[in-house]
């Protein structure tokens, strides 16, 4: 199995994240974790589907992310910067991660001071995603043409 946000690194690193990683199995509409909840796993998902989802301050419910194989969530509980969730994701099928727990993944740095190249492509590639997402949702809020105000009255 490969993760995108994985694909510049060097085998030997993610042969390393991958021997401390705990294989989780989830069912059906079954939730990994709540917004809020303490950060303390990244999870590679090896199979189904997983969805990203946030409430509004006017109780809404948004989904930011629908995440399949390949793919990654929870890195920033590695990085140690938020110490609590800021979504909550949920298994919408049978599906299948690999977590690496903030203890672990700590103490395989601790062995392998360079692993950190891992955790550093996993947050470039998720700010890199992140600005594409931002991109599209200005694109597609935004008028396809755009005539200026003063078009037509003479003005420069």
């Amino acid at each position: 199995m490969s993760w995108r946000l994985l694909q510049d690194v060097p085998a030997d690193y993610i042969r390393l994240l991958l021997s401390v990683a705990r294989r989780r199995r989830f069912d059906r509409r079954e939730v990994v974790y709540h917004f809020g909840d303490p950060a303390d796993s990244l999870h590679l998902v090896s199979s189904g589907r997983f969805l990203v989802r946030v409430a509004t301050q006017l109780g809404e419910t948004v989904t930011l992310a629908l995440l399949g194989p390949g793919e990654i969530f929870g890195e920033m509980a590695l990085a140690g910067v938020e110490p609590r969730r800021s979504a909550t994701v949920e298994a919408l099928e049978p599906s299948e991660t690999f977590a690496v727990y903030e203890t672990d993944f700590e103490r395989l740095r601790q062995q392998h001071p360079s692993i950190d190249r891992v955790l550093v492509a996993l947050l470039v590639g998720e700010v890199r995603s992140l600005n594409e997402r931002l991109l599209e949702a200005f694109l597609a809020n935004s008028p396809r043409t755009h005539t200026p105000r003063w078009a037509g009255s003479g003005r420069p």
